[in-house]
């Protein structure tokens, strides 16, 4: 009786530990995305805050028609990105879809800001547009799977208010430099997501569910013992049905994200 009672003692002292574990790696996934999502809010949100630079007579001098269809160039690309996201995540992995689509999406809107034409800023914002969509799924996945059962909900919704964020910065930060920089440094600020890019392959797992389902095994046990991560904590879904991202997408409301974010344009 008294080794049975020892042994008890003993799992029980681990028991904070591997919950001290299991709530580090939810925070860095949750932190991360957040970040990811703020990227997402900043790059939609700066091309309200540049408008009427463009439109000024000096600049492009855009018309009104032009400066809409402009500011729906980024929309469409990212419906496409989604779905293509979407997509290559379930084949590639949510990590590596995820710092994919944010290399693209810093590349461009590093190529927006030295664009010399309505006609190349379009093009560069449909691709960053893309880059986005791609964001998205990603991000939604990693966090959502990486979250208990009980707060999956609470924790990508707090994860997603890293839109809103994003629109205010790139709000203050027209009011701090548009005037004594111009409009193209603020979208060289957006280029920072690419400083994200060496953290997130250091601290992100790849999803557990994802290496499961693709038969890696073995690296998904490693990402299990590294972390300490119970069962109980893994997203809960049957082995049978694989990821399917037209199905997730209305689940997940990503289709009513990305109509939400037209409403900041």
């Amino acid at each position: 009786m008294g080794e049975i009672s020892n042994k008890a003692f003993e799992v029980e002292k681990i028991k904070p530990n591997v919950n001290m574990f299991a709530r580090k790696i939810l925070i860095m996934v949750t932190i991360f995305c957040w970040l990811s999502i703020f990227v997402e809010g900043y790059d939609l949100v700066v091309y309200g805050v540049v408008l009427p630079s463009l439109m000024d007579p000096n600049v492009w001098g855009l018309s009104s028609t032009q400066a809409g269809a402009m500011g729906s160039y980024a929309l469409l690309g990212m419906f496409f990105g989604s779905v293509i996201g979407g997509i290559l995540s379930d084949k590639f992995g949510r990590k590596l879809i995820l710092i994919a689509f944010l290399l693209l999406l810093s590349i461009m809107m590093a190529l927006t800001s030295v664009s010399n034409s309505p006609e190349w800023f379009g093009i560069f914002r449909f691709i960053a547009g893309i880059g986005i969509g791609g964001i998205v799924p990603a991000a939604s996945a990693l966090t959502t799977e990486y979250s208990p059962g009980k707060y999956r909900s609470l924790v990508y919704v707090l994860m997603y208010t890293g839109f809103a964020f994003g629109g205010v910065a790139a709000s203050i930060s027209g009011m701090l430099f548009i005037n004594n920089f111009g409009w193209r440094f603020l979208f060289l600020i957006g280029t920072f997501p690419i400083i994200l890019i060496p953290f997130i392959i250091k601290f992100v797992p790849e999803s557990i569910k994802f290496l499961k389902s693709n038969q890696q095994e073995d690296k998904a046990h490693k990402i299990i013992t590294k972390y300490q991560i119970s069962q109980d904590i893994l997203y809960e879904e049957s082995m049978e049905e694989k990821s399917n991202f037209l199905l997730a997408f209305f689940q997940e409301n990503i289709l009513d994200q990305h109509f939400f974010s037209a409403l900041f344009i």
